[in-house]
């Protein structure tokens, strides 16, 4: 996320990621915006996430209590858009 926020990359695409596994093709871009529009459906299975760089630093600042390696449960991430976001470590929510 900080690169978003410092406007060093301006799109990641999650499923590239090596931490991230894509289920059934479903493929997330987190992208910089000039204004926070959250998620949108571009494509079937195609989700993209558009946020300001303050939004994108409120994010950051939302996962951080996830980094921990005891942490369980979920955090909402955004809310803005068609799709809500969420992050979970263990899978429920």
């Amino acid at each position: 996320m900080e690169s978003l926020v410092t406007g060093e990359r301006q799109d990641i695409a999650l499923q590239n990621e090596m931490w991230v596994e894509a289920v059934s093709g479903c493929c997330l871009s987190l992208r910089v915006g000039t204004r926070n529009q959250g998620v949108r459906q571009v494509q079937p299975l195609r989700f993209e996430c558009v946020l300001t760089p303050d939004g994108w630093s409120n994010v950051e600042g939302l996962l951080e209590p996830s980094s921990e390696s005891e942490t369980s449960g979920f955090q909402w991430l955004t809310s803005c858009g068609g799709v809500t976001l969420l992050i979970s470590r263990d899978s429920h929510w």
